[in-house]
């Protein structure tokens, strides 16, 4: 007895059909889920990147900091470096602290100083005993002591006693004022001056 086939044709195709729009249905579900977690990835990859990042600026500026005060040092030190080169050179007969107290006992008190400069310069003396010395091979140097100062004062009567004062001190030659020029200081207008002189550093007067 043969069995007889009460369902259509047409009907396997629609199941056929219907389990692939099942299977397209899955794995675009899948698909959908593997992109969602590759983009919480992505979002927990790229948030970590950025921590890092503004780790490395942290770091990238504290190292910019340090490098900025190591040069300040630095500066510092091949200032200190070049006063006790100075310092050195000035020798026992002028004493730095003399010298500044000095300055500060002819420095009218409404004066203020800005800058000091201190050159030692040392050269062979034209001098009928030094050609002598030359010659005995002794060859002694004139050490002299180069001071440049810039201070600021109200008015050109604090300068002028500034310099009279400097003037009277036997063991500062060479005294002159090298520039003048007004300066505005908190709405007021001072008197900016650049005055100049030398010591004798072989003359025991001096010391």
């Amino acid at each position: 007895m043969r069995d007889v086939e009460f369902l259509p044709a047409w009907y396997p195709q629609i199941r056929r059909r219907r389990r692939l729009v099942v299977l397209q249905a899955w794995m675009t579900f899948v698909v959908v889920v593997a992109l969602g977690l590759w983009m919480m990835l992505a979002g927990r990859n790229l948030r970590q990147a950025n921590a890092k990042l503004l780790v490395v600026d942290e770091q990238l500026l504290h190292s910019r900091s340090e490098l900025k005060t190591l040069e300040e040092l630095m500066t510092l030190g091949k200032k200190l470096s070049e006063q006790a080169l100075v310092l050195s050179k000035v020798g026992s007969h002028v004493e730095t602290a003399r010298l500044l107290a000095t300055l500060d006992e002819v420095l009218p008190r409404s004066t203020a100083l800005l800058e000091l400069l201190l050159v030692t310069e040392e050269r062979q003396p034209i001098t009928l005993a030094g050609a002598r010395a030359a010659q005995e091979k002794e060859r002694p140097l004139e050490r002299r002591l180069n001071v440049k100062m810039t201070g600021v004062a109200p008015t050109d009567v604090e300068v002028a006693d500034f310099l009279t004062k400097l003037t009277g001190k036997p063991f500062f030659e060479d005294v002159r004022m090298t520039g003048s020029k007004p300066r505005l200081d908190n709405g007021r207008v001072m008197r900016e001056f650049e005055v100049f002189f030398t010591m004798n550093l072989n003359d025991s007067a001096g010391s």
